[in-house]
């Protein structure tokens, strides 16, 4: 299989940012933030307050519950002292509009910080904002208060990729060492494979003549007329197209920039993409992909795939079946990178490390920033981390007398989500180095 290894992104809104700032001679200067500790805070140890104080904190909603709900997030409270009053949000495009309005100042008050896994746009955003006072500067902070952060940044490449042109850093990230280096997969149904007596396909014309049989037979218990032939999620990284492009010689970006043998390259206007674009654009006149997967939410997708006990949709794009809420026991199993008319046979390649850089941000109407620091800075111990990436030790997590940790799976008869005690990650933020991700034998994406 030919490989493929992500190229250094420069996407064009960060070009945009930079000149905006550089590029007009003035540069507005960032007011430096107070690093003297009042009375109440504690600059080390536990609780970080000692007097309560309250916290106004954006994050995703956690599916249906909230984060009052899951017992990690008890702990932080007791622990640190400090109460978080949850602004819930649904991510996608509303979110953006809100994240928009909010930082306009539209009738709302910016939250004191931000909370969640790429809660902010660290393409312009962070930059943006950061520059204009609206989220404060953190290195003297982390220097002072933040000894995990600190340790996180004497990786100079996470330095450098947090800091912006202006030499700030207004943004933490989610970090994982552990993390796959692929993460949007192609499942198709093997039980409707079984059921017409076909393989797993291995090229973009057999899986093409694949998503045809599965339209011309009923096989969901649904009824013909309610089965889906291919769903994915535009607007996620997990599961979107992007790396699908490899198969007709280039894989993808979101920002349609990459750089290439040194030079800035527009992946949406070479001929590899319009091939793929081809592709797909007979798949949707067919109607043998889901016209849904450029609109649905996350619930909305997990569900279509859930549906008919599973068995209403003949193939998705996804990290893994888990993260569609499907049960072990499935219908579905992996494709290969599928090969396109010219041989290609690409995939997506991701480094592990820093997942998103835009997961956790102070705001100018922070009432308490040394203590917010080291709130987060309590997120980032390893240990806290793990348990945030897969609850509880104790109750999702056993400590083995080696050091290492078994992720115990639920009792019988005990829905998954209502075991675990911390949120899925995709809510949360971590940073998991590749030392402690080795000590988990039994490591699975929730």
């Amino acid at each position: 299989m030919k490989s493929f290894k992500k190229g250094i992104l420069f996407p064009l809104t960060v070009i945009l940012a930079i000149l905006l700032m550089v590029g007009c001679g003035s540069k507005k200067e960032v007011a430096p933030v107070d690093t003297e500790p009042n009375d109440n805070v504690n600059e080390t140890g536990l609780p970080i307050v000692n007097e309560q104080i309250e916290l106004n904190i954006a994050a995703f909603a956690p599916d249906s519950r909230k984060y009052e709900d899951f017992e990690m997030f008890n702990k932080v409270e007791e622990d640190t002292n400090i109460k978080v009053n949850w602004d819930l949000q649904q991510g996608g495009a509303s979110w953006n509009e809100k994240r928009s309005l909010l930082f306009a100042g539209a009738g709302e008050e910016l939250p004191h910080a931000f909370y969640g896994h790429g809660i902010l746009d660290d393409k312009i955003d962070i930059v943006k904002y950061g520059s204009e006072g609206l989220l404060l500067p953190l290195e003297e902070l982390i220097e002072k208060y933040a000894p995990n952060v600190q340790k996180i940044l004497e990786n100079e490449q996470y330095k450098k990729e947090l800091t912006a042109p202006d030499g700030h850093i207004y943004a933490l990230p989610t970090i994982d060492e552990g993390y796959a280096q692929t993460k949007p997969a192609l499942f198709i149904n093997k039980d409707w494979l079984d059921q017409l007596g076909l393989d797993v396909p291995k090229t973009t014309e057999e899986f093409y003549e694949t998503l045809k049989k599965f339209k011309e037979n009923e096989l969901s218990p649904l009824g013909k007329d309610k089965q889906v032939g291919l769903t994915f999620k535009a607007d996620d990284w997990n599961a979107n197209l992007d790396s699908f492009f490899g198969s007709f010689g280039r894989v993808s970006h979101r920002d349609y920039i990459a750089v290439e043998d040194g030079k800035v390259i527009n992946t949406a206007i070479q001929p590899e993409f319009k091939e793929a674009i081809k592709y797909f654009n007979q798949l949707f006149s067919e109607g043998l992909a889901d016209r849904e997967s450029f609109t649905q939410d996350p619930s909305d997708f997990a569900a279509k795939i859930n549906q008919g006990d599973g068995n209403n949709v003949g193939a998705f794009i996804a990290w893994n079946t888990n993260s569609v809420d499907l049960e072990e026991d499935n219908n579905f199993v992996p494709v290969e990178p599928l090969v396109g008319p010219n041989g290609d046979q690409k995939w997506g390649g991701f480094v592990p490390g820093i997942n998103l850089k835009g997961s956790f941000a102070i705001t100018n109407t922070n009432p308490d920033p040394i203590a917010t620091i080291r709130w987060i800075d309590y997120m980032y111990d390893p240990v806290i981390s793990l348990q945030i990436r897969q609850g509880l030790i104790g109750k999702n997590l056993e400590e083995q007398a080696d050091g290492s940790y078994l992720v115990l799976s639920p009792p019988e008869g005990v829905n998954p989500d209502e075991f675990s005690t911390s949120p899925k990650t995709k809510y949360t933020v971590w940073a998991l180095s590749k030392e402690m991700s080795e000590k988990v034998d039994k490591f699975s994406m929730r």
